[in-house]
């Protein structure tokens, strides 16, 4: 049997029953702008995901302010694919940065995929970057790590990017 399963409070709780070890403050906290471009050891981030995802300790050493929910705000001047982060968003799904530019096509050809739109207009583009499989305890999951970028309504004139982390219990 096949669930899919993305990273949030329920599987963090599923993995932390079959032994893995719970994140810290004094673990190292990987780079802001590996975690948004799939640079972060997914078993990395499914243990970090947890704390991303409550805004806790971890936030203040990735330099971020809460300004909404799951919205953070840098605490200094970040670029990523040469454009200022404006935000971030953490969901179950992974991070997205709320890029300060309406030029997608020019975060794309850095992102190196290519974008579509979908049904309400909105630009999508999706990479797969790693892909793996995993034990935990008696029980197996393919994880994989995925480029993102979007348009949404809700961000006039601005572009999404991040990384979305998912696993699939087989």
């Amino acid at each position: 049997m096949k669930a899919r399963i993305w990273f949030g409070p329920g599987l963090a709780v599923l993995l932390s029953a079959g032994g893995c070890q719970a994140q810290n403050e004094s673990q190292n906290v990987p780079p802001l702008s590996d975690i948004l471009t799939c640079q972060t050891d997914m078993d990395a981030y499914r243990q970090l995901s947890p704390e991303l995802l409550a805004g806790g300790p971890v936030m203040k050493k990735l330099g971020l302010t809460k300004t909404a929910p799951a919205e953070y705000r840098p605490s200094k001047p970040i670029r990523l694919y040469d454009k200022p982060i404006h935000s971030v968003i953490f969901s179950a799904k992974g991070p997205m940065a709320v890029l300060d530019t309406a030029d997608v096509d020019s975060v794309a050809q850095a992102m190196e995929i290519t974008t579509e739109y979908d049904p309400a207009g909105n630009v999508i583009g999706e990479r797969t970057v790693d892909q793996a499989f995993s034990a935990v305890g008696d029980q197996s999951f393919f994880l994989a790590a995925s480029l993102k970028l979007a348009t949404s309504p809700a961000y006039p004139e601005k572009t999404l990017a991040g990384c979305e982390y998912l696993v699939e219990k087989k």
